[in-house]
């Protein structure tokens, strides 16, 4: 495979934090979000991956560091905003914006908000805005997210999910699915749903039929039920993979084999991220 010449850039201004992976696409863009397991490591992984193969992208820190706190909560969308700007000021023409997990949930989001933003990728994200979380990853009673100085409507997982390490002893793995499930059945709302019909440009969502972390199968369902009943005028789709776990990312790391499936399937999930990858890849080739 032909190497790729690529240029890395630590941005520490202009309102977020974050690192640019530079290819020979310019004109397009990933901005690139992590999950709530808030490592810059990992999300630079990630968006370095794209740089390799020829794909411009911008990991961006919005929480655990020290710029940005260590609480996943009230966190500004603004954050989100700024560094479209800044792509945009860098001479990008066209955002897209790829999440995972609480980052897909956050991409969708903030595409909802953005007008610039032209495409979402969201991997084993949500349909609704879920509380935040605390620094030990504990429910922080306030919203995952700020928009404007106003906290976004969310629905509350106090009391209703477990803490991280308690779920880690009882299953053996990071296993909040029964409890997210419930709380779609009866704590979602109009108010606290994700309004992804305002999204100005495609969709992509994926899902792992296995995921235990949430039922992002589900929701994602839920997601292209909306669209459809809300006539979205953009491309949208959703992959589902199996066996695969919640990680359909396109890198390997240690912090996989905290779910079941992965210890037991290593290969087979290892297929399923290439082939979420390879998804990915197609459906950027549209842009």
């Amino acid at each position: 495979m032909k190497t790729i010449q690529m240029t890395k850039t630590t941005i520490n201004r202009d309102g977020f934090q974050g690192r640019y992976f530079a290819s020979q696409q310019r004109d397009i863009a990933l901005l690139v979000l992590g999950g709530s397991e808030g490592s810059v490591a990992f999300t630079n992984s990630v968006a370095k991956s794209f740089s390799a193969i020829g794909i411009s992208a911008l990991a961006v820190y919005y929480f655990r560091t020290i710029q940005t706190g260590c609480s996943l909560s009230n966190i500004p969308v603004e954050t989100i905003e700024h560094a479209v700007n800044w792509l945009k000021n860098s001479g990008t023409k066209k955002i897209i914006v790829y999440g995972l997990s609480k980052g897909a949930e956050l991409a969708l989001l903030a595409a909802s908000l953005i007008a610039e933003i032209n495409g979402v990728i969201a991997v084993s994200g949500s349909c609704c805005i879920f509380e935040g979380l605390t620094w030990n990853l504990k429910s922080s009673g306030k919203s995952s997210w700020q928009w404007r100085d106003n906290e976004v409507p969310y629905v509350s997982t106090s009391g209703a999910v477990p803490s991280f390490f308690s779920t880690l002893i009882k299953n053996g793995e990071m296993n909040y699915f029964d409890s997210f499930n419930r709380l779609l059945e009866v704590e979602m709302t109009e108010n606290t749903v994700i309004h992804v019909e305002n999204i100005k440009g495609p969709i992509l969502l994926l899902s792992a039929k296995e995921d235990v972390v949430w039922p992002s199968k589900r929701m994602n369902e839920l997601i292209i039920n909306r669209l459809e009943e809300k006539k979205f005028k953009y491309n949208y789709s959703h992959k589902t993979f199996s066996p695969a776990s919640h990680f359909l990312t396109p890198t390997h790391q240690l912090i996989y084999s905290i779910f079941r499936l992965e210890r037991n399937n290593k290969p087979l999930c290892r297929l399923a991220r290439q082939q979420a990858f390879d998804c990915t890849l197609d459906f950027l080739a549209d842009f």
